[in-house]
């Protein structure tokens, strides 16, 4: 690998965590400042456990970064390359705003809202990612499957209260 090339990947290596591990720790944060109201809200029975979903929402980002990665690796630079990656942002700022609205604003329906934004960028995601990189694709799944419950939970909590 040449000297440019190497240097690239190794920036890319670190820059890519780097920001998905910043929406993590941005999420947590936020989460652990609404936790106090969140405990006050009437919430469906079958709510998962916060254990359940620190590890889903870990997965989800660690599969998500592997994911990037994987498309960066294809070299292929085109236009579709470059949606991908500023749908991937995109998709970012989505989740940082989800839980920036839902724990700290408290606007469970404008949080509604953007999860459902976040589900149609992640299922964006996989579309545009597939042909180019299956195994990125297949990352990216349990974070559309997950946002399916967080949307539902989301809803029912709309409802509830």
């Amino acid at each position: 690998m040449p000297a440019k090339d190497q240097t690239c990947f190794k920036s890319r290596c670190l820059l890519i965590p780097l920001i998905v591990f910043i929406v993590a720790i941005l999420g947590s944060i936020f989460t652990s400042w609404g936790m106090d109201w969140y405990q006050t809200l009437k919430l469906p029975e079958n709510v998962a456990s916060g254990r359940i979903i620190s590890i889903a929402w870990t997965l989800i980002y660690i599969f998500s970064a592997i994911a990037v990665l994987l498309v960066f690796e294809t070299k292929k630079r085109d236009k579709k390359f470059k949606c991908i990656i500023k749908l991937f942002i995109i998709n970012a700022v989505l989740n940082v705003l989800w839980t920036l609205f839902f724990f700290v604003a408290h606007w469970i329906l404008v949080a509604l809202i953007l999860i459902i934004f976040l589900e149609i960028s992640t299922i964006a995601l996989i579309i545009l990612i597939w042909p180019r990189c299956r195994w990125a694709a297949i990352l990216f799944l349990p974070y559309a499957l997950w946002l399916i419950v967080a949307i539902y939970y989301n809803i029912q909590i709309w409802l509830l209260n």
